[in-house]
């Protein structure tokens, strides 16, 4: 039992991230080192996690975006989170801000978006969902970060 609950503390403040980016621009200093991100490009990130609150329930989230610079990233995001029992469809538009040029940076991320549940129950139609992050990530290569 302390395992499971070991586990779920672990998953409930990481999440992995793995992008796939399309283009390769990399400036000079950069290029050196291959666990630096891309510098800009179009990417595909895949989040896997635990929500937290009165219900801890798992969260899977595909996001689509561009990378501006160092820094500025938007994509949007589709998912699938479990509240109370309910399955819900998250559609997303979400923005990041990494607060360091570097591979290893704190960061802020801010999304809204429309929560569709997968069947009614009543009254229960959906909604407006909306949140932001704070976080700190580290690129493992040049493809795959590691979230906190």
């Amino acid at each position: 039992m302390i395992k499971v609950k070991m586990i779920l503390l672990g998953l409930l403040v990481t999440q992995f991230s793995f992008a796939q980016n399309s283009t390769n621009e990399l400036k000079e200093d950069l290029s050196v080192s291959s666990n630096l991100p891309v510098v800009s490009g179009f990417y595909n990130r895949i989040n896997v996690g635990v929500l937290g609150g009165s219900n801890v329930s798992p969260s899977f989230n595909i996001i689509n975006g561009y990378r501006f610079d160092e820094r500025w990233s938007a994509g949007f995001g589709l998912g699938t989170e479990a509240f109370f029992g309910r399955t819900y469809i998250p559609t997303f538009l979400e923005g990041n801000y990494n607060l360091l040029k570097k591979s290893t940076t704190p960061w802020l991320s801010l999304m809204a978006g429309y929560e569709m549940p997968i069947e009614s129950w009543g009254d229960v139609k959906g909604g407006f969902t909306c949140g932001g992050k704070v976080g700190f990530s580290y690129f493992i290569r040049k493809a795959i970060k590691f979230i906190i």
